[in-house]
């Protein structure tokens, strides 16, 4: 019986240890809090300057509602949640990565040209909700959920 009691009692304890889940840390910004390597916050000036001039010419009317700043090998990389629900995530120079508006259209203005052509011609009844960028293409998603993806240039590849 005392087997199984301290066997018990080894499990729970390995398994509090486990699954505690990120610690806090205390910073003096009293509008963040630091989790490990990830920082929340709901202040602005805490992106790189491009990613803060992006926010003023495509989201000027929109309040930011969260920054989550990610400290990783490469640099650091910031999640922003605004009101109204998009999202957008910078890479570690401030450029966006990715716009995703969930249900509503992103802004044209942050669309490609040539990207915002293509759809204006080919799915005049859509609008973006979701577009990616990375190293070698785009990936646009529609409000039919039709993926579309483009190379770095705006021009059209694939339905994906």
């Amino acid at each position: 019986m005392k087997k199984l009691f301290f066997t018990l009692l080894f499990g729970a304890a390995l398994g509090t240890t486990v699954f505690a889940g990120p610690k806090s840390v205390a910073t003096s910004d009293k509008n963040a809090a630091v989790i490990e390597k990830t920082v929340y916050t709901t202040d602005p000036t805490t992106l790189p300057t491009q990613a803060q001039a992006f926010l003023r010419k495509h989201f000027s009317t929109l309040t930011v509602h969260q920054i989550k700043v990610e400290n990783e090998a490469e640099g650091r990389e910031y999640d922003v949640k605004l009101a109204g629900g998009c999202e957008i995530d910078f890479d570690h120079r401030g450029e966006w990565t990715q716009v995703d508006c969930g249900r509503t259209a992103v802004p044209t203005s942050v669309l490609p040209e040539r990207i915002a052509r293509y759809v204006a011609d080919h799915y005049p009844r859509q609008f973006v909700v979701s577009i990616e960028r990375d190293a070698d293409k785009y990936e646009v998603e529609l409000s039919d959920k039709t993926d579309l993806e483009f190379d770095l240039r705006g021009d059209f590849l694939r339905i994906d």
